[in-house]
């Protein structure tokens, strides 16, 4: 699982609900876990800090965590999570996120960041993914960071601008000071990461030509086909349009990049799931209203109808696939 920015919390809430939850749940149960998490309110306590308290931490000597409003949204994630479980459960947002390392049955959980000196896609892993390109500059946990709350790591792919100031790492005894931005400023889908744990596998792996993967990629919306135009302004909105559609360019390059690895090593095409409502009609805010869920929902539903021919599952059976029973898939 590789997650960037607002789908790093998803696969966060879903890898805490379904793996590390010391108790099994259906399904059912974890969807309906999951709507009420998302319909908390977690822009509140952000709003309130930026205004009333961390405007103050840009011109004191000492930083004050109590006005951090990057610390008010992990707090609030571990709140929703521990009215979800209850309080005699463990709640494994305010817990250590390194502790799922001792777990390698667990799947593999990446939060994909931006470190901000070098431009370099950095990740946060459950696992330890020691083969990966760059491993010591980009693993954060190899030697940036020792420990940190899952919600804390969680929020190193969630900057996002101006709500969020971005993580700052190092800066004591000699260690050079980094800063961490939105996972989204380098790749926006968790496919380049993706594309690397494959091609990891199959270059370690005397089992991979025995193993289909299946990739699913959910995109936030259909893929916008049309080139935006420059008529006015051209010096300044080249370079502003250079530097904002970038992300989008290597988003396409790396999505392209990952169908190609999976037709040259398998038959299966991956699976493009994207949210088809209009975004007028869902939202994509900190907080989901009642209508914006059920629009997702009815999605949800429609993609994953075995009669639809552009369903999910549909896509699963046309290739004559076949899955372990016990996995649950007919």
């Amino acid at each position: 699982m590789s997650g960037v920015s607002g789908g790093a919390v998803g696969l966060g809430l879903y890898n805490a609900l379904t793996f590390e939850n010391n108790n099994q749940i259906s399904s059912s149960v974890s969807v309906a876990l999951s709507k009420k998490f998302f319909q908390d309110d977690t822009l509140s306590p952000i709003i309130g800090k930026m205004l009333f308290g961390d405007f103050l931490n840009l011109f004191l000597p000492i930083h004050i965590k109590l006005f951090d409003r990057s610390i008010a949204l992990e707090k609030s994630w571990e709140r929703s999570y521990q009215s979800l479980i209850g309080n005699n459960r463990e709640n494994v947002f305010s817990r250590s996120f390194a502790s799922g390392k001792i777990k390698p049955t667990q799947p593999l959980f990446i939060i994909n960041t931006t470190e901000v000196e070098t431009g370099l896609q950095c990740w946060m892993s459950n696992l330890t993914p020691d083969s990966l390109a760059l491993k010591n500059k980009r693993d954060l946990l190899a030697e940036k960071v020792n420990d940190l709350n899952y919600s804390t790591a969680i929020n190193f792919s969630t900057r996002f601008p101006l709500f969020s100031p971005a993580a700052k790492v190092g800066g004591l005894n000699g260690i050079p000071r980094l800063h961490y931005l939105d996972g989204g400023y380098v790749e926006n889908t968790g496919s380049a990461s993706m594309l690397e744990v494959l091609q990891l596998l199959k270059s370690k792996s005397p089992y991979f030509n025995r193993i289909t993967p299946i990739v699913i990629t959910l995109l936030f919306s259909e893929e916008d086909k049309n080139t935006p135009k420059i008529r006015f302004g051209n010096e300044f909105i080249e370079i502003l349009n250079a530097v904002t559609h970038t992300r989008s360019g290597n988003s396409t390059m790396s999505r392209f990049q990952l169908k190609r690895f999976l037709k040259e090593n398998s038959d299966v095409c991956p699976i493009d799931a994207p949210l088809t409502p209009e975004e007028k009609n869902v939202p994509m805010n900190w907080v989901l209203s009642a209508q914006s869920m059920n629009n997702i929902m009815s999605d949800i539903e429609d993609k994953l109808n075995d009669t639809l021919e552009t369903g999910i599952i549909n896509k699963l059976h046309r290739h004559n696939l076949s899955f372990p029973q016990n996995k649950g898939f007919k």
